[in-house]
């Protein structure tokens, strides 16, 4: 299983333009809706046993961990990776190197709090307060507010992902 990567962005160390670094920012809405559109950036991950998923990427919102998952999926990381943990109303977890091989260094969170986790939200899994290989992807239907688990939201699944989540339900 190959995971193919369709885009090319940039990494930047400074803060996004109109991103909200304010917990307290209003935001409305529980936006699982997300569709293509002409100029989007994104990636289709083909999941071991599973199938492929398209991610729509947002490099604004997190550069760093947007181009830390655009460089593990170019350099093959991913290839024959699962889901290793799945949590019913919760979440699917994948991209865990259980050979302990991979020297990928982590970074630091990215809080965007213009970006919030709803149904098929893609997201880093936060490891002590770093981020390095492992996602999760939102599987809870209801809206949610996981802005207090510190996690760098860079993605939204598009398509692929209810079908895979149906066995959870």
């Amino acid at each position: 299983a190959a995971t193919m990567i369709t885009l090319s962005v940039g990494c930047s160390d400074s803060a996004a333009p109109g991103a909200s670094t304010d917990p307290s920012a209003k935001i409305t809405g529980n936006t699982g809706e997300v569709k293509l559109e002409k100029g989007d950036k994104y990636a289709v991950m083909t999941i071991k046993d599973y199938g492929d998923i398209t991610i729509k990427l947002y490099p604004d919102a997190a550069p760093k961990g947007t181009q830390n998952f655009i460089d593990l999926a170019n350099s093959g990381f991913y290839n024959g990776k699962t889901f290793h943990r799945v949590v019913a109303d919760f979440m699917a977890q994948g991209g865990k190197d259980f050979t302990g091989k991979t020297n990928v260094e982590s970074f630091g969170i990215e809080t965007n709090y213009n970006m919030r986790h709803f149904y098929g939200a893609f997201c880093y899994a936060n490891a002590l307060g770093n981020n390095s290989t492992e996602f999760y992807i939102v599987n809870n239907k209801k809206s949610q507010d996981y802005s207090s688990f510190s996690t760098s939201k860079i993605d939204n699944n598009i398509q692929g992902y209810e079908d895979y989540a149906k066995q959870y339900d």
